[in-house]
């Protein structure tokens, strides 16, 4: 970065400052600025940790192939091709942000999400997976 960028960067930096401490947040609470050396010092760290270990290079996966079952639950979802997926698929997710996921979309009435559920719950019992890969997870089913 030039030095004429360097300070059109930081004048643009000082005024968004600014302006969010004039600002307040939607609770009424006065809203902060972190400091600019605070930030510096945040992304210089940043910078140190993500040069140090490389990214491996992705493997290739195979596609998942459903083999005409109307339910895939799991991480076979994410290794479906996509035109497998947009052929006859609807993917749902059941628990957004710790609560029951409703919309006015495909599958998020309450009926859809419980069922939703139960077909997911139901698989892992079945297939023993609760039993071995779930041990460091706490549910409450009722």
């Amino acid at each position: 970065m030039d030095p004429s960028e360097e300070r059109s960067f930081s004048k643009a930096r000082g005024r968004v400052s600014e302006l969010l401490e004039r600002s307040t947040q939607s609770n009424g609470a006065k809203r902060f600025a972190t400091p600019a050396k605070h930030l510096a010092d945040l992304n210089a760290k940043q910078a140190k940790r993500s040069s140090a270990a490389p990214m491996p290079p992705p493997q290739e996966v195979p596609w998942f192939d459903p083999g005409g079952s109307e339910t895939v639950v799991g991480g076979n979802v994410a290794h479906m091709a996509p035109d497998v997926v947009q052929a006859g698929y609807n993917v749902h997710y059941p628990i957004r942000r710790g609560r029951l996921n409703l919309h006015s979309g495909v599958g998020g009435s309450l009926t859809a999400v419980l069922a939703d559920l139960v077909s997911i719950w139901g698989r892992a019992i079945e297939s023993g997976e609760y039993d071995s890969d779930m041990n460091g997870y706490s549910s409450l089913n009722i």
